[in-house]
């Protein structure tokens, strides 16, 4: 009986997989590039094996299932929460070099995210000209833009407060006695509200 030989050499012929490490290499090596190309398409793939031809292959790679939003759920705890933070930072009077929405990730405990995606997809509307329906205090509510930055504002719901929000970059936080006026829809956030 003749012992072949299981060491690769540099250009001849690939020899025998012992055990098959080098099968199990490859499928290992394959199956990474198939999770990092989840959702981006097929796969070509080409191996050439000395001696032995060449294969192709197309490999259908199972799309990355599509974000899904959420409102973030809030109890009422977590909503008076939100509304205490705010008011602690209005008394606080710190200026908010990135404006509304830096205010609002303070309240929110999260790091700096700009207005539409704090808005979220999807935001409800809940009014306009100073009448809102549909906000609970430590509702997250605002409006978007297709360019640049929409503005984001903590709804307090209280007479002389109805909102707490930063009008501007570089400001510090404001009472918002009554709203936003004719003419400004506002929508409550898709993610942070109740």
């Amino acid at each position: 009986m003749t012992k072949k030989n299981t060491t690769p050499q540099a250009g001849g012929p690939l020899s025998p997989d012992p055990g098959g490490a080098l099968t199990r290499h490859f499928a290992a090596t394959l199956a990474e590039v198939v999770r990092q190309s989840a959702g981006n398409g097929p796969i070509n793939l080409r191996v050439r094996l000395e001696g032995v031809g060449e294969v192709e292959a197309r490999i259908a790679v199972p799309a990355a299932p599509a974000p899904v939003e959420s409102a973030t759920l809030i109890t009422p705890m977590d909503a008076a929460a939100r509304v205490k933070k705010a008011k602690e930072l209005l008394a606080a009077g710190a200026k908010y070099p990135k404006g509304c929405s830096g205010f609002v990730c303070d309240v929110l405990g999260i790091p700096w995210e700009a207005a539409n995606e704090l808005m979220g997809a999807s935001p409800p509307s809940v009014g306009d000209n100073n009448n809102y329906t549909g906000l609970a205090p430590g509702d997250i509510a605002g409006w978007k833009t297709s360019a640049g930055s929409g503005h984001v504002t903590v709804y307090v719901g209280e007479s002389g407060m109805k909102f707490i929000d930063v009008r501007t970059e570089n400001e510090v936080p404001r009472k918002v006695g009554n709203g936003y006026g004719n003419g400004r829809p506002l929508n409550k956030s898709s993610r942070f509200s109740s």
